[in-house]
């Protein structure tokens, strides 16, 4: 069976146009056709270049464009970010160290406040433990030197070495109640001689020479020793802990003779004051008189028992 020929559809046939047979015989008239010139074909190459340079250029540019925009944004963007980072850190940083500072300097205040109290009792403490110790030692000197009189034979001695080489006349001045035991103990040399002074204290002496005079009193000895116990005290501690006695310093280092001597007599027993006996105790005595009398009279197996 043979293929029968497709049929176009009705619907997708479009306008025709009529075809004509070629004429036949005729020649046609071939046109000419002039060759382009030299300058026409340099116009022609300038024009060609001219328009490739122009799309090149405006192909370049808004690569170049978008290129740069994009390395521009994405440069920005983090410097941007990376200033905006630091600028926040450090605007953080003086936030939290203004805060930590106020917060500091309002501490401060507060332990200031607590210490204060707390370092005025330490002082009032440590005053008026050094009080006591210097009233005991006082209290202490005097008495020893009371008990023990050989204590002037050794302070004669330090004098003595103290003294520069002299061919002057060494007077040494005591205590009555040091003089004898001095000569006894300690009999003065050749150019030296002992002069009795009741204002001076037991314990101490006074030596004198035409140009010398050496204080080897006790309040003298006692005042000397306190400022260097302070002394050594001060060198070892801060100024800010080291407390200033220079006011004090008179009143601490003093003896107070006379207040150790008015205590020392306070302290002696009253001698006992004699009494005559009242006449109750006249007659009680007389009655144990008589009584004793009268056991002894008695012989010895009168017993009426016996």
């Amino acid at each position: 069976m043979k293929d029968q020929p497709e049929t176009i559809p009705k619907e997708k046939l479009t306008a025709y146009e009529r075809w004509e047979l070629p004429v036949m015989g005729e020649q046609q008239e071939t046109p000419k056709i002039k060759p382009p010139t030299a300058a026409e074909l340099e116009n022609i190459r300038q024009s060609a270049y001219q328009e490739g340079f122009e799309q090149g250029k405006e192909e370049g540019f808004q690569k170049g464009f978008e290129q740069g925009h994009a390395e521009g944004k994405r440069k920005g963007e983090q410097q941007g970010l990376e200033q905006g980072r630091k600028t926040g850190e450090s605007e953080a940083v003086k936030s939290k160290s203004a805060a930590i500072d106020k917060a500091l300097s309002h501490f401060e205040e507060l332990a200031a406040e607590l210490e204060t109290p707390i370092r005025k009792h330490q002082d009032e403490v440590e005053e008026a433990l050094l009080n006591l110790v210097l009233a005991i030692s006082r209290a202490v000197v005097f008495r020893e030197l009371k008990v023990d009189r050989s204590q002037i034979l050794r302070v004669l001695q330090e004098a003595l070495a103290a003294l520069p080489n002299t061919e002057e006349l060494v007077t040494i001045y005591l205590h009555p109640q040091d003089l004898a035991f001095a000569k006894e103990h300690l009999p003065p040399e050749r150019g030296t001689r002992y002069q009795a002074d009741a204002a001076l204290m037991e314990g101490g002496c006074r030596v004198e020479t035409r140009h010398t005079l050496l204080d080897f009193t006790v309040e003298k000895r006692f005042q000397t020793t306190v400022q260097q116990m302070l002394s050594r005290h001060s060198d070892g501690v801060s100024m800010q802990e080291t407390k200033d006695f220079t006011d004090q310093m008179g009143e601490m280092s003093d003896l107070h003779r006379d207040l150790l001597e008015k205590n020392a007599e306070a302290s002696q027993p009253a001698p006992e004051a004699a009494t005559e006996p009242s006449k109750a105790e006249e007659g009680e005595a007389d009655k144990l008189k008589q009584a004793s009398s009268e056991t002894q009279e008695t012989p010895e197996g009168d017993d009426e028992s016996g």
